[in-house]
């Protein structure tokens, strides 16, 4: 099928349609996470959550240790730990 859009509307169009596949698919994997959750006990959801606090916790260490980081006002660290918090979905407003 031919479209009559211009290229730019079509464009647009595609985009359109991508983000809502991808709104689909994070609401079926937020589903599947929500149903996984509720199926745990209390205990082995506490064990979890503490298990990847303290991975957390490790590798923010990791990064205060490193010697590559090294300079003196510490930006690379602290971006560094800004950086892990983001992956972990913590987010600040540390050098923004």
């Amino acid at each position: 099928m031919v479209s009559n859009m211009p290229s730019e509307e079509w464009a647009q169009e595609v985009e359109v349609a991508r983000e809502v596949a991808r709104n689909f698919y994070a609401n079926a994997i937020g589903k599947l996470a929500v149903d996984y959750i509720r199926r745990l006990e209390p205990d082995a959801l506490c064990e979890l959550a503490e298990s990847e606090a303290v991975k957390m916790i490790s590798r923010l260490k990791e990064i205060l240790d490193e010697d590559d980081a090294a300079d003196p006002e510490c930006f690379q660290r602290i971006d560094s730990i800004v950086s892990e918090f983001e992956w972990m979905g913590i987010y600040t407003l540390r050098h923004q």
